[in-house]
């Protein structure tokens, strides 16, 4: 414990559930208190459920903190809030409403139009009229609405309307040439629903993003207030002490080398089955030209990755093993 510097008196909780379920808890009030009821139904929509919460919080917290993919591009996930993304969203989705409401909207949506009633010339010719008829009429009445991302996700209805507002359907139809294209009047209607699209699904997967970078933190925290280890904080706690003393006293280490006096050999069985964790706590006691070091395993065999096996700890220790 000394060599550790493990705080003393820690009592052993073999089922932190309680703990991460208390915080699932407390997050869904806090958000619900001061979320409308639209709101709600965008956040429902992102995932953000007790359930989902609840499992991506038991993620977060085992021995090995697995990576956030895909991250967010440009945002600080610790900073933020399940309602931020979703105020965003609203406040986009209406911008586009409004626009298409407006004289340079409803220009555009006559420019489509007008193209597709053209008797000769037609420069739109794999597109049907309904593109400004159902098709905008559903867009219309999606963006009336929360306008969910689920909604738009499939093969039929408001999914095929969607479809046939993007620029990648109006680039298909198009048969005047690139630079005809960025000159034609409807252009824009196309532009500005494939940028809320774009902007949904850059959207979408921040809030269980944030939620998810900052759980560990919180489970720890709440953990270290009530003097509690779990089994996953006991080894992660470890590796990063040992990885800590490695960095500054290679692999003499005073904490693996304290465990390495009491120990000869190690043998581990089914190797394929531990996790960037307990790795390197072997590797830095056990990795040494006074001490014995057996592993077996079949990598072929790695079953438990849902519990945090990596495959890869077993390729790296073969690696190791042959040095």
């Amino acid at each position: 414990a000394f060599e550790s510097g493990q705080e003393p008196g820690l009592e052993l909780l073999t089922n932190p559930n309680l703990i991460v379920q208390q915080m699932v808890d407390d997050e869904l009030a806090r958000v619900y208190a001061e979320a409308t009821e639209e709101e709600l139904d965008v956040l429902s929509d992102m995932g953000w459920t007790r359930g989902q919460l609840g499992k991506l919080a038991k993620v977060m917290t085992k021995a090995v903190e697995p990576v956030i993919e895909p991250a967010p591009v440009g945002i600080d996930l610790q900073t933020v809030q399940p309602l931020g993304p979703v105020r965003e969203w609203l406040k986009a989705k209406a911008a586009l409403r409004s626009w298409l409401d407006s004289t340079e909207g409803r220009a555009a949506v006559d420019a489509v139009r007008d193209e597709l009633d053209r008797k000769k010339g037609k420069r739109l010719k794999k597109m049907r009229r309904d593109v400004v008829g159902k098709h905008l009429d559903a867009v219309l009445g999606w963006l009336d609405g929360p306008a969910l991302r689920s909604s738009r996700v499939g093969r039929y209805g408001l999914p095929t309307s969607v479809r046939n507002l993007e620029l990648a359907a109006l680039q298909n139809a198009w048969t005047d040439g690139s630079e005809q294209l960025k000159t034609f009047g409807g252009t824009p209607l196309f532009e500005q629903v494939g940028a809320l699209l774009a902007e949904q699904d850059r959207l979408w997967p921040q809030a269980l993003a944030g939620f998810a970078s900052r759980a560990r933190d919180h489970v720890n925290a709440e953990l270290i207030r009530v003097g509690h280890l779990t089994y996953s904080t006991m080894l992660s706690r470890l590796a990063e002490r040992i990885a800590e003393q490695t960095e500054q006293d290679g692999q003499e280490g005073q904490l693996a080398q304290a465990i390495r006096s009491r120990y000869h050999a190690a043998l581990v069985d089914e190797f394929q089955d531990t996790d960037g964790a307990q790795w390197p706590v072997m590797r830095a006691v056990f990795a040494h030209p006074t001490r014995v070091l057996l592993i077996i395993g079949d990598p072929k065999q790695a079953i438990y990755a849902f519990r945090g096996a990596d495959v890869h700890v077993y390729l790296d220790a073969a690696r190791v093993a042959h040095t």
